[in-house]
């Protein structure tokens, strides 16, 4: 099992080539989280052959982070809607601030478990609406595609409060991944 106070690997693996027992044993190996990438993996979230991955990974307690870009099908923010609908337990972190549509960032104040990472697609105009709509945002910078100093920046620019600004940059990702 895997301990450290600065580093929280997430596991990797294919949804579409893993099996129950693989998944058991990848589960009880420390991981703080799991990471997916339905694009690059050719799969789709919200189809019911998955569900039974997310449910065990929602028992497990682990925070889900996917990739998420609105020009792709199985990318598309609107499949993690409806899973974080069909499983209110899993916590699920959008990628790429909700894959760059506006639309369903606005709409992720609407669930307790959705957060919204601010890797790539974040502007200093979009955290601060995202943030007096009630978005969780999370800080992640998507290196190397991006410099970390980019996201912080763009949070230290941004006219919001330092209660949200610790929020994105400690608290909400200290929630999910049970740091105290």
């Amino acid at each position: 099992t895997y301990k450290s106070k600065r580093f929280f690997p997430f596991l990797r693996f294919n949804p579409n080539k893993i099996t129950t027992n693989e998944l058991d044993s990848l589960l009880n190996k420390g991981f703080c989280g799991v990471k997916l990438h339905p694009f690059a993996q050719n799969f789709n979230p919200n189809k019911d052959k998955f569900l039974w991955i997310f449910k065990k990974i929602a028992d497990e307690k682990l925070p889900l982070l996917v990739h998420s870009y609105n020009f792709d099908e199985n990318s598309h923010p609107k499949n993690l809607f409806e899973l974080a609908k069909k499983l209110p337990e899993l916590n699920i972190v959008v990628a790429h601030f909700c894959g760059n549509d506006l639309g369903y960032l606005f709409k992720a104040s609407k669930y307790k478990n959705l957060f919204v990472d601010i890797s790539i697609n974040s502007r200093t105009l979009r955290i601060e609406m995202a943030a007096k709509k009630g978005v969780k945002q999370i800080f992640a910078s998507d290196a190397p595609f991006d410099s970390q100093r980019v996201p912080l920046v763009k949070i230290e620019e941004s006219r919001i409060s330092d209660i949200e600004k610790e929020n994105i940059l400690y608290n909400y990702a200290s929630k999910l991944l049970k740091i105290k």
